[in-house]
């Protein structure tokens, strides 16, 4: 009786050492992961911040560009109608130039863009150009989609480290001996 007590005193120490290592080892790498995860949040925080910044710069450089290559609205017609040409706006282009992209099976080939260009009268870089535009969109994610995706990112990432811990931890329970082994702290 004493020997059964013993053994079965001997087992409880045994698995009880294991799993103060597995919650151990748990709690450490939970630990890290925290820290991960702070750091990439402030590293994300830089990231939007200099992003804010460089845009507002981009649309600074945008505006002095458009600044410094704008005649008036009225000079522009004058010359217009001195080549024999009907004055447009760059909205009326662009309108021209988007009603072909609508058209159903349109596909962007290069047939189809000569053919834009020589319906439009407007230059192939313009039409090239206002197809990228077109193809984009507004081209800007709106915060809620921008800090979505982030957060997905973070919890794939988050997932994927949780599946190697835990693939760790079997690989790791696999190598200890069944019975008689020594604990492993």
């Amino acid at each position: 009786m004493g020997l059964l007590m013993r053994h079965t005193h001997a087992s409880a120490q045994l698995a009880l050492g294991h799993t103060v290592d597995i919650v151990r080892h748990y709690k450490e790498e939970s630990e890290r992961k925290d820290a991960r995860i702070r750091e990439l949040e402030e590293a994300r925080e830089k990231a939007l911040a200099m992003y804010e910044e460089l845009l507002s710069m981009k649309h600074e450089r945008e505006l002095e560009m458009l600044r410094a290559w704008r005649y008036p609205p009225t000079a522009v017609d004058a010359v217009a109608e001195k080549l024999g040409r009907k004055p447009e706006s760059d909205g009326r282009t662009a309108a021209k130039v988007y009603a072909h992209f609508l058209k159903p099976g349109f596909r962007g080939t290069p047939e189809e863009f000569a053919r834009i260009v020589h319906e439009t009268e407007q230059s192939p870089r313009v039409v090239r150009e206002l197809w990228m535009q077109f193809k984009m969109g507004s081209g800007v994610p709106t915060e809620e989609q921008a800090e979505a995706r982030e957060l997905d990112r973070l919890a794939r990432e988050y997932d994927e480290q949780i599946a190697a811990m835990d693939y760790a931890l079997t690989r790791k329970r696999r190598r200890l001996p069944r019975w008689g082994g020594r604990c492993w702290r």
